[in-house]
């Protein structure tokens, strides 16, 4: 057996990987995730060496249970779809197409999803979709969870128990917990998807599930796999709309 995923081994691979995209690919894109993937780095030395010195949501307890983890994060990802297309027929009906099946639905959840990620930034590669799945199909997963989901929330759980506040049993105290750092996702991802219903209520449920598998397993693996899938099939699904266009 293996040993397990360390922070600070991820750490220096995204940040080296940002490097490259800054120069070869997107200095926007590279910079923005540069800036988050530090501000994970802050809180993870924060907690290591002047908080309680423990890090209770690592990437990786233990490299026991990976393919375990595929499955976990594969089924997340069917349970997001359903109660994606659930939220928006109540609440934004009309950014489904009428009449359609549930997979119909489906795939115009994971189309917007694509589509308002590469708005997000203008490649200076444009031509690379090599770069761009590997970009926003397996980097940023790693540092969006890993900040929202791990680092954030671990911050907002200490907090909330150095004041007496146990949220470590599920309640209303944990419901708001994992509601607030999915509203901090959301907010930071305004400036690609605008106050758009629709984004609004698929980035808010996508992060409160991905904060539920970390509250769960007790890592972030399978939420980085569930962001992991999530983000490449809707990547991928805009690469073939668009060739698919004569």
């Amino acid at each position: 057996m293996g040993k397990p995923i360390s922070e600070e081994t991820a750490l220096v691979v995204i940040l080296i990987s940002l490097v490259f995209y800054s120069l070869m690919f997107s200095r926007d894109f590279a910079h923005i995730y540069s800036i988050m993937a530090l501000a994970w780095l802050a809180l993870y030395v924060f907690d290591k060496l002047i908080y309680d010195k423990r890090i209770k949501f690592p990437i990786e307890k233990s490299s026991a249970g990976r393919l375990e983890s595929v499955f976990i994060a594969l089924v997340a990802y069917a349970g997001f779809l359903v109660l994606t297309v659930l939220i928006m027929s109540m609440f934004a009906p009309d950014m489904l197409p009428n009449g359609a099946t549930l997979g119909q639905q489906f795939k115009a959840v994971i189309q917007m999803m694509g589509t308002w990620m590469l708005q997000a930034s203008t490649p200076i590669l444009a031509q690379s979709k090599i770069l761009m799945f590997l970009g926003w199909g397996i980097l940023i997963p790693i540092v969006e969870t890993t900040l929202f989901n791990l680092r954030i929330y671990e911050k907002v759980h200490d907090g909330l128990a150095s004041r007496g506040i146990n949220i470590s049993k599920f309640g209303l105290n944990m419901v708001l917990a994992v509601g607030f750092v999915a509203g901090i996702a959301t907010i930071m991802h305004l400036s690609a998807k605008g106050l758009v219903t629709s984004a609004l209520i698929i980035t808010l449920s996508f992060f409160s599930l991905s904060q539920a598998l970390v509250i769960w397993r007790k890592h972030g693996r399978e939420a980085v796999l569930f962001h992991n899938f999530a983000n490449s099939i809707a990547v991928s699904s805009i690469f073939a709309a668009a060739s698919a266009i004569p």
